[in-house]
């Protein structure tokens, strides 16, 4: 019974010891000008944005930061594409 309570309490030592993933965006842009729409009851809401520089691409949490215009303002989109040869970014479920 010793041996179990010892070996019961290595597995929750070394569980509870393991680091939590980081939490961060797969990309992060920011970008001139753009816009936020509703798109679909699917995909909820998109961003697009133009003249944008920064990094990153694919699933995964991006965080767009919109500089200029009726749109402007820090947006975070679940799934985004990025265009850098045409300095576009394009983000679907945002908030």
């Amino acid at each position: 019974m010793r041996r179990l309570a010892t070996a019961a309490s290595i597995i929750v030592l070394s569980v509870t010891s393991l680091p939590a993933p980081a939490a961060h965006a797969e990309g992060y842009y920011t970008c001139a000008t753009g816009t936020y729409q509703y798109f679909s009851s699917t995909l909820g809401y998109r961003v697009w944005g133009e003249g944008c520089t920064g990094s990153g691409s694919g699933d995964g949490w991006m965080n767009v930061t919109i500089t200029g215009g009726w749109y402007a303002g820090d947006y975070y989109c679940e799934y985004h594409q990025a265009y850098p040869e045409l300095g576009t970014v394009n983000g679907l479920l945002c908030s």
